[in-house]
């Protein structure tokens, strides 16, 4: 428990906070409250001066110096379970720590691998457009756009003045993101590309296996068909953008320019 003191040392009314819970060593601790708790044993009261940094999130302490008196009601030690078979099982549904071990392996090798992904995805998506340019329509543009608006807002209403800085600020990306989409779209016509129930459900639970604990979760998401269908559409444009990654450097020759769907 804690409570201001006034400059005579009286106990300040309607200033007394009970069960507070001090961590010691903790970042955000200040070096005053933790210098006089040092030492401290459960049943003594302290007095101590708490000197507050001008930057302090509490404007009314910030840059003061306040007296406190303080009574430890109890200490509490602080322990980390024991890296063992039980600690994998109870926290990770795992059998032994070995599998948790190799589970952490396996992960932090996938996050490497899916970063050299994402840039290569990156890089052969910008020439993929670059070389193949199109005019894009503006309804299905100012669809899309409308979109991204309404997410980034939530849903709120905004100023005619603040609709357009969104609307300057996003626009290069959506059509940027339209054209990467379509061009995949039109490859995976072009070569025939599709997908099986037997691929979608792998898929699936390739993510439950990266996340054990999401795992009933993931499988419950993906019953619904329209996610299903959904997931499986992305399947279709990763294997687009296998097909342009494998051909080692793009076509020289443009492709046809995809008719696009209507905005719906």
């Amino acid at each position: 428990d804690s409570q201001r003191l006034d400059a005579n040392g009286r106990r300040l009314a309607n200033t007394r906070a009970k069960n507070t819970r001090i961590q010691l060593g903790a970042p955000e601790l200040l070096p005053d409250l933790e210098a006089g708790l040092a030492g401290a044993a459960a049943g003594q009261e302290r007095t101590l001066t708490v000197n507050y940094p001008a930057d302090y999130r509490q404007a009314e302490l910030a840059g003061k110096a306040v007296r406190y008196v303080l009574s430890i009601r109890k200490i509490q030690e602080k322990k980390l379970r024991d890296l063992d078979d039980n600690f994998a099982r109870d926290l990770f549904r795992l059998g032994s720590l070995g599998e948790l071990r190799e589970r952490v392996r396996q992960n932090l090798e996938g996050e490497d691998a899916g970063r050299v992904r994402r840039e290569l995805e990156g890089q052969a998506a910008e020439e993929l457009v670059r070389r193949n340019p199109f005019e894009l329509s503006e309804r299905l543009v100012e669809y899309m756009l409308q979109q991204v608006v309404r997410e980034q807002t939530g849903g709120r209403e905004v100023g005619e003045d603040l609709r357009k800085q969104l609307d300057e600020h996003y626009r290069p990306g959506v059509e940027r993101s339209l054209r990467r989409e379509l061009l995949l779209s039109g490859i995976a016509r072009q070569e025939s590309l599709a997908v099986s129930d037997e691929e979608i459900a792998a898929d699936i639970e390739r993510m439950c296996a990266a996340d054990p604990r999401q795992a009933s979760r993931i499988r419950a998401r993906y019953q619904s068909a329209d996610r299903r269908r959904s997931l499986g559409e992305t399947i279709v444009e990763r294997k687009a953008m296998d097909r342009v990654i494998e051909a080692a450097q793009l076509r020289e020759e443009p492709l046809r320019a995809p008719e696009p769907a209507a905005a719906r």
